[in-house]
């Protein structure tokens, strides 16, 4: 009983070098990425102020503009650390040079780096994975351009270059792995008829048809659903509420004590239950703006394909329709597959749709997205079939249940593994989130078609 304050006194005297150590730690840490992040935004400001005044060494080309929007887009995919996921913007048409010194910017822990960034002469650039090899930490030539607010290089000592060929009519037969990635392009062209290629609609970028019309449009319906915006509220209610209670009554059992257990974990859980109100509070708002970011047109062109007179339409919030005849509509499917910078490998195919080839200053492109060139073409194969009057409708797949899976899920209606299954799927909504996604996709539509027709009857009416 003697010892008992001095006891206490340690205890106290313990704890509080522990908050004095987690305080320090953290001042450590929000310096650290202060000047991190602060470094980040002078060097910004210090590049916008370069690119106002240093003079241009040439002027891309359409076809390198492009080219290079494709190789940003694949590189900020595979550079998880840097912060660039955001970045984006069109790509600017004036190539720049500086020569200076580069420099690797990072923040580390004990896990290793965590956010990092290369600078060129002091300011911040994007440097491909593939030219990491020829940087040099003394002197180095680069040329870079803009996209959006970001430099990104294009060429660096000679040795490193993202784009060879300045036209489409340039491009060797076999692209330049540039990235170390393998590149495919096959032009596709109306007359030619894939007969070993069934029509599909697997990504719904086809729309809708009405009469002699078909709207395909650039936005695919991929994205979060209301099932796992449930899911993830449920499991944050769980991980707030939840999960101490789980823990102190197993724990009260475990020693022999399950009725302080039970009491313990109540009053926690009363404890804890005002903060989940205020997250559960949040969901309504969520919700809505999911509805209303599935429910809004997209933002990029899209396509009427008309079958009465084999032409394809352009349109574009508040622009003029553009017209094109199928014969000439300049259409292609590329493949791409490459390795990030942690080994992974990815792959992308793009069916492209224009009105001019991509050497054309005023060409317009609707781009789709896919995993496999097997959709792209099914995809292309269909709207062939639509133009030559031989497709009516866009419910493609089998859609069919299994029945006897049915069946089967009828017997085992008291097992564990299928009672777990159907409380989930009251959890996650039940059929509410495919009810809600049918009704916003049909929404979707119809505000489609609405920017479809009247900018039909603003260039009637302009003429």
């Amino acid at each position: 009983m003697d010892n008992q304050p001095l006891y206490d006194f340690a205890q106290s005297d313990g704890s509080g070098i522990l908050l004095i150590f987690l305080a320090v730690f953290a001042i450590g840490a929000v310096a650290v990425g202060a000047r991190f992040f602060s470094g980040r935004l002078i060097r910004a400001s210090e590049l916008k102020a370069v690119v106002r005044k240093k003079e241009s060494v040439r002027s891309l080309t359409p076809y390198e503009q492009l080219r290079i929007k494709d190789f940003f887009a694949r590189e900020i995919q595979t550079r998880h650390l840097e912060g660039y996921q955001s970045k984006t913007g069109d790509v600017g048409r004036e190539v720049f040079c500086i020569e200076g010194p580069a420099k690797q910017h990072s923040v580390t822990t004990t896990r290793g780096v965590i956010y990092t960034y290369q600078t060129m002469s002091g300011l911040e650039m994007l440097v491909p994975t593939a030219a990491m090899p020829y940087l040099r930490n003394t002197n180095n030539r680069v040329e870079f351009v803009m996209v959006g607010e970001l430099a990104y290089v294009i060429k660096l000592n000679d040795q490193f270059e993202l784009v060879r060929a300045k036209s489409e009519s340039d491009q060797e037969s076999q692209p330049p792995t540039v990235l170390g990635d393998s590149q495919a392009s096959r032009r596709l062209y109306s007359s030619e008829i894939l007969g070993d290629q069934e029509p599909s609609n697997s990504s719904l970028y086809l729309k809708s048809i009405r009469g002699d019309r078909l709207l395909v449009s650039g936005h695919s319906e991929f994205g979060v659903g209301l099932d796992f915006i449930l899911g993830a509220y449920w499991l944050l209610l769980f991980a707030v509420c939840g999960f101490a209670p789980l823990v102190l009554v197993p724990l009260g059992a475990l020693f022999g004590n399950l009725e302080l257990g039970v009491e313990l974990g109540r009053e926690t859980f009363l404890f804890l239950w005002p903060f989940g109100v205020i997250v559960l509070l949040t969901l309504p708002f969520i919700v809505i703006y999911w509805i209303v970011r599935r429910v809004m047109p997209p933002r990029d062109y899209v396509l009427v394909l008309n079958r009465k007179n084999k032409q394809v339409f352009f349109y574009h919030q508040g622009m003029k329709p553009v017209r094109v005849d199928w014969n000439e509509l300049y259409s292609l499917i590329e493949t791409t597959r490459w390795m990030t910078s942690y080994g992974w490998s990815m792959c992308e195919v793009l069916l492209e749709v224009a009105t001019e080839d991509r050497d054309s200053d005023e060409r317009i492109s609707v781009r789709l997205k896919y995993s496999t060139d097997i959709e792209a073409l099914g995809d292309w194969r269909a709207m062939q079939e639509f133009i030559n009057g031989n497709l009516n409708t866009l419910n493609f797949g089998s859609g069919k249940s299994d029945i006897r899976s049915g069946e089967s899920q009828k017997k085992q209606l008291f097992n564990l593994k299928n009672l777990i299954r159907i409380v989930l799927y009251w959890l996650l909504g039940g059929p509410l989130p495919r009810l809600m996604d049918s009704w916003m996709f049909w929404q979707r539509q119809q505000f489609a078609w609405r920017r479809v027709n009247s900018a039909k009857t603003k260039a009637v009416e302009s003429l």
